[in-house]
């Protein structure tokens, strides 16, 4: 509004909750991919080799994750907020994978 007269009418978008880099570790061969959540819910996504002459063969994933933002460490809880580590079963150039919420995912992604 400018001098009470309607001059924009927008509406902004959803921001973003889900942030991706991907690179390959040429020593290990693994895929690497780093993802943040930012939302309140699990967010699913597909890495998809499309393009490339590899496939996924197995994986595992490492969590760092917490109920609430505001969670932190401390003396007196040291590992309140501590990453997890878990197998990822993975064959073919695709892989379905569910973000969980606030967090922090690194997965390693055997390719052969």
């Amino acid at each position: 509004y400018l001098d009470g007269e309607l001059i924009h009418d927008a509406t902004a978008p959803d921001p973003e909750k889900l942030f991706v880099v991907a690179g390959a570790e040429t020593r290990t061969g693994e895929l690497v991919v780093k993802a943040i959540n930012s939302g309140a819910e699990a967010i699913p996504a597909k890495i998809n080799l499309a393009g490339s002459n590899r496939t996924l063969a197995r994986g595992k994933a490492i969590v760092l994750k917490s109920a609430n933002l505001s969670d932190n460490n401390s003396l007196s809880e040291p590992t309140r907020v501590s990453p997890t580590e878990s197998s990822i079963a993975a064959s073919g150039s695709t892989l379905d994978h569910a973000f969980p919420p606030y967090s922090l995912t690194v997965l390693r992604l055997q390719t052969r």
